[in-house]
């Protein structure tokens, strides 16, 4: 995991400030040092504001013993996901089947070839084209 790799120093504990750095990595980068406000959840990175949860905060929450799923958007948590996917999804029918807000059947186009056949299909078979 990324985030063992980074080496946390507690900044101001009162205020839930640290200092993160990153591994050097083989390319060079990743020398450099932010700084994560656990109480406001942000990180000079802007990777917090961007991504959501940066390894940065996995380092730090590993530092303290603290769980992840705090500092987790109410958007990503488990407990949203499972409400998303609860509902039954309907696949959406062929064009045969579509109705217009009254009710009435939608024939596809401009109506004019029978179920089954795409425009491209009836033109074929009623021009020879």
């Amino acid at each position: 995991m990324k985030s063992r790799e980074h080496k946390v120093t507690t900044y101001n504990p009162r205020e839930e400030i640290y200092m993160v750095k990153p591994p050097i990595q083989v390319s060079g980068k990743g020398n450099n040092v932010y700084t994560l406000r656990l109480n406001n959840k942000s990180c000079n990175c802007e990777k917090w504001q961007t991504y959501t949860l940066p390894s940065h905060v996995l380092a730090v929450c590993r530092e303290n013993r603290s769980r992840t799923d705090t500092y987790v958007p109410e958007i990503y948590s488990r407990e949203t996901y499972r409400r998303t996917y609860q509902v039954n999804f309907h696949p959406v029918l062929s064009e045969n089947f579509w109705r217009d807000e009254t009710g009435q059947a939608i024939s596809g186009g401009n109506g004019l070839y029978k179920s089954g056949f795409s425009p491209k299909m009836w033109q074929m078979s009623h021009t020879g084209t």
